[in-house]
């Protein structure tokens, strides 16, 4: 169940990983991958597999938003250069997308995609009754 999980949120990253490339007109790999989920090495692996990119797990990936507000303030303060943030977190691991679990994740990514699609009526009916209940 909690493997499920997992991958339910590394299918939605994935979906959402489409449109960002398509706003930055570029592939975005490798990934970092940061925040408390970082620690994991099963869910690192799973979303280089899911994505079909290298994920770069960060080290002490729950101190990523305090590192980001520190450079953002030296930035800020003209002590660093954006051309400088390069390279400036550790990598603790890297995890590569393994082949053999590709065909599996794009078969389940497209159900996801298809389960979404169906559910849109049904979405559209409970939120009516959420509003008429205000």
């Amino acid at each position: 169940m909690a493997r499920a999980v997992l991958e339910g949120v590394a299918l939605n990253t994935r979906w959402m990983q489409e449109a960002v490339e398509k706003f930055c007109r570029r592939r975005l790999d490798p990934v970092a991958f940061v925040g408390g989920g970082a620690r994991s090495a099963l869910w690192a692996q799973i979303m280089a597999d899911v994505l079909g990119r290298t994920v770069r797990r960060v080290a002490e990936p729950g101190s990523a938003n305090l590192r980001g507000a520190a450079l953002l303030a030296l930035l800020g303060l003209g002590e660093l250069r954006a051309e400088d943030l390069h390279g400036r977190a550790a990598i603790a691991a890297e995890h590569v997308p393994d082949a053999a679990h590709r065909r599996t994740y794009d078969d389940l990514y497209a159900a996801f995609r298809s389960t979404y699609r169906a559910g849109r009526r049904s979405r559209r009916a409970l939120a009516a009754v959420r509003e008429e209940a205000r």
